[in-house]
């Protein structure tokens, strides 16, 4: 559900910024959206990632340290491999997020 909120804020602060925004409908696609920027023509395929922590982690460690870094997933390098267009890989924390709103 994080995952879902994210993706929304995700594309609503694209279209605020003036992003022509079409979102997935495959859950199996290798990108959340695709963003076309129609003064330039600019293009972006984009994955919105909500942050993980890992749990259970040794006192001392800090958020930063437990952080779990994502990178692209196989279907998402087979995208790349096949089609040279790159994926970019977004993380948001969505806790700030909402702690701001």
């Amino acid at each position: 559900m994080r995952g879902s909120a994210l993706e929304h804020m995700y594309a609503g602060k694209m279209l605020a910024e003036g992003w022509g925004v079409s979102i997935a409908c495959d859950p199996q696609s290798p990108y959340d959206f695709v963003l076309v920027n129609h003064t330039t023509g600019q293009i972006r395929f984009v994955d919105v990632k909500a942050e993980s922590y890992r749990k259970n982690c040794p006192p001392g460690w800090t958020k930063k340290t437990t952080r779990i870094f994502r990178t692209t997933s196989k279907e998402q390098r087979k995208f790349i491999k096949n089609t040279g267009l790159n994926i970019e890989i977004i993380t948001e924390d969505f806790d700030e997020i909402i702690s701001k709103l």
